[in-house]
């Protein structure tokens, strides 16, 4: 007697590009599950569910490789999402520092201050594309976070190295 499938339509963030994409596809084709289609640009996914299968381990899975599924409820409410938050935090620390390329206030040119306020951003941003980027190496397809993570951080590291060696 056949199987009876159900279509599951779920909601993923975090996911940044192709790799992403495929990382979420293989993963869901390791689950054993048919008809997978992923679309990191509508940030949409679809599979067939085997009735009596439960979806919970699956969006689990999907979690712990390092992307958000969006519950029924986050879909509704409206206000900030947790990446609106952390950009508008970022803006807010790193206007200062455009503005002293600008404008050349002593104040703004202070490399400690300029210092202060990209620590904060530069470790949003390593928690942010840090977390997704090392799932995606654990499960071997890395992705974009991987390049952002080493470029921003050698770039970090090589100012901080600059700034005490000063």
């Amino acid at each position: 007697m056949p199987q009876s499938l159900n279509t599951v339509q779920l909601s993923v963030q975090g996911m940044t590009c192709a790799n992403c994409a495929l990382s979420v596809e293989r993963f869901l084709v390791r689950q054993g599950l048919e008809q997978v289609r992923v679309s990191f640009a509508d940030a949409d996914v679809s599979f067939l569910l085997p009735a009596g299968r439960d979806l919970e381990p699956i969006i689990d899975g999907i979690e712990h490789i390092g992307y958000h599924v969006v519950s029924e409820a986050e879909q509704g409410s409206k206000g900030w999402s947790a990446t609106q938050k952390k950009l508008l935090f970022s803006a807010a620390l790193t206007t200062p520092l455009l503005l002293a390329m600008v404008f050349h206030q002593s104040l703004l040119q202070n490399p400690w201050l300029q210092f202060g306020l990209c620590v904060p951003v530069f470790l949003l941003g390593l928690k942010h594309f840090g977390l997704s980027g090392w799932n995606s190496v654990r499960s071997g397809i890395p992705n974009m976070d991987v390049l952002i993570v080493l470029g921003s951080s050698a770039a970090f590291f090589y100012s901080a190295a600059g700034l005490i060696a000063a």
